[in-house]
Parts: structure tokens; C-alpha cells; sequence
């Protein structure tokens, strides 16, 4: 299976709703085998998500249809990029 990566952007109600906690559980739900949430501050979420382009995908789709948590998710914008963290796990970070 080919590896891809894709680092976004969620903006909306993405802070203070529990949404990184959400998209990690997602994330670990559908098998993605490496990445990353985090609050920025200006008040958009950073996602970085490494895997299986099939997984990777599917986690892209969910956020994009804002089928994650209690927030309310208006945006992704990002860009996908060649696997370059090469993480083996899915975390919060601060």
C-alpha cells in the first residue's frame, strides 16, 4: 500500500469542543498509523496525518464532512506531502 501524508488546517468552532481529542480517537479508530492534532492560535487546528494513502484519505474525508467531535468544522485547507515524520502513532499535541 502506498504511504502518503497530508497536513491541514481545520478552522470553525475547532477549539475548546474536545476536537483534538476526537480527531486522535478517529484517527485510531480507522487505522492511521502515524500523525498528529494540535490548537494553533489563531484559533485553527493543525492536523498532520501519515499512513496508508487509503487511510490517510478516509481521515481527510470525515474532517472534511465534519463528522468529528461536538465542534463544528467549516474548513480544510492543506497540502499533501511525501511521508516525512515517519511517526507510529496518532497524538495530541500542546
Amino acid at each position: 500500500m502506498a504511504k502518503t501524508a497530508f497536513k491541514g488546517y481545520l478552522s470553525g468552532l475547532v477549539q475548546g469542543v474536545g476536537m483534538r481529542y476526537s480527531v486522535s480517537q478517529v484517527a485510531k479508530e480507522i487505522g492511521v498509523s502515524g500523525g498528529y492534532v494540535r490548537n494553533l492560535r489563531d484559533g485553527r487546528v493543525e492536523v498532520y496525518i501519515e499512513g496508508d494513502e487509503e487511510r490517510v484519505e478516509e481521515l481527510k474525508r470525515i474532517l472534511e464532512s465534519n463528522e468529528v467531535g461536538t465542534g463544528q468544522i467549516e474548513e480544510v485547507e492543506g497540502e499533501w506531502l511525501e511521508p516525512q515524520e515517519n511517526l507510529t502513532e496518532f497524538e495530541i499535541r500542546k
